[in-house]
């Protein structure tokens, strides 16, 4: 009988044969992976980490938050909120402010505010403000006033007993020295430490746009 002998394979079929052998191999890795997934062998940024990521989704484990710089929107967000805080803000420094706008008709005496112990008041004629008085309801105060007007200007104090109110207008009938338009500046006291101060300005009749009365408008201070 004769003797049969067996051939070695070449090397090509060798290396053929590793290839396929590989080429199957990662295709049989591959078809293991979920779907949408990624795991940390495959992502070279060492920021993912844990197991892999599902749904398309990340969890707080694996994030590194120390690695993640700010959403370019989140500062403008940030200070959005602040503004709308700074835009409801009804106190300055612990003091409350309260604008003030009042319109007069003429011939009539109006109370516009009244802050603390401290009444704002005016009245209106038919040439314009008079007697535009920071008035206290009680003693112990201490009110200065400076501004200026058609007439000129003005300075003035009062405190004690009454009558110890201030003319932001300085309407003196003795001199007839009065200010129908203008604006002030006032500050006033009270013993115990109340304080307010405000901006007043005044107009004579015929103010926005024909209206027919005098016009008060400002802001207030108070704290204490």
């Amino acid at each position: 009988m004769a003797k049969k002998t067996r051939r070695r394979p070449s090397a090509s079929t060798i290396i053929a044969c590793v290839a396929l052998f590989v080429a199957l191999g990662g295709s049989a890795y591959a078809a293991t992976l979920a779907k949408n997934s990624v795991t940390s062998k495959q992502v070279k940024n060492r920021s993912l980490k844990g197991k892999d990521m599902k749904n398309n989704t990340l969890t707080g484990k694996q994030i590194e938050e120390s690695r993640l710089g700010q959403v370019p929107d989140a500062l403008k967000a940030t200070n959005a909120t602040n503004a709308t805080n700074a835009t409801n803000a009804q106190t300055v420094n612990g003091q409350k402010v309260t604008k003030v706008f009042a319109k007069i008709p003429i011939g009539s005496t109006q109370t516009i505010a009244t802050f603390d112990v401290f009444e704002l008041r005016a009245t209106c004629t038919a040439t314009g403000v008079e007697d535009l008085l920071v008035d206290p309801l009680t003693t112990d105060t201490d009110l200065l006033a400076s501004g200026n007007g058609n007439a000129g200007p003005i300075s003035t104090e009062s405190h004690g007993t009454e009558p110890n109110s201030i003319s932001l207008d300085q309407d003196d009938e003795v001199t007839g020295f009065d200010n129908d338009f203008g604006n002030s500046t006032f500050a006033a006291a009270r013993t115990g430490g109340t304080v307010i101060s405000g901006v007043i300005s005044y107009d004579d009749p015929d103010t926005f746009d024909g209206e027919n009365g005098c016009a008060v408008f400002g802001h207030v201070m108070q704290g204490g």
